[in-house]
């Protein structure tokens, strides 16, 4: 079910969320969080996740994903679906001490947590999951 976009796996989707870096470094206690979600806020992301999980399924419906905002980013029927990140990037406070060993052998802290997180917002480290599954039904025939 291809729509006939090309997927770009190095496309980093915190570049197309407004005002992501805006700041970064000031919020979280100074451990670095963007501003705005890539996940709901990423146009890019979202047409890819459509292009890639849009398909015939082994049924022999075909789901295909319908974008929208907010708590229907993606739909197909009575099912709504959301993104997320399976990078883990420990940015919490919990894992201050763990932030601080690694700082004391990175030379340039700063730019290595960039760099890994323009890394983890591509495609390879995205992934869908169903958000609601509600009564499913079968469009009537012609």
């Amino acid at each position: 079910m291809s729509n006939g976009i090309k997927i770009d796996v190095a496309a980093d989707f915190t570049l197309d969320t407004p005002h992501y870096w805006d700041n970064f470094w000031e919020g979280n206690e100074g451990l670095g969080i963007g501003n705005g979600d890539p996940d709901s806020l990423s146009k890019t992301l979202q047409l890819y996740h459509q292009t890639i999980w849009s398909r015939k399924l082994p049924c022999g419906d075909t789901m295909e994903l319908q974008c929208g905002t907010g708590s229907n980013y993606l739909t197909w029927m009575d099912f709504r679906f959301g993104s997320d990140s399976i990078i883990v990037s420990f940015r919490y406070e919990k894992y201050r001490h763990m932030l601080d060993a690694v700082k004391k052998v990175v030379p340039d802290y700063r730019a290595f947590v960039e760099d890994y997180l323009h890394r983890a917002y591509t495609i390879g480290g995205m992934m869908i999951f169903p958000k609601h599954a509600g009564r499913r039904h079968k469009p009537e025939a012609p």
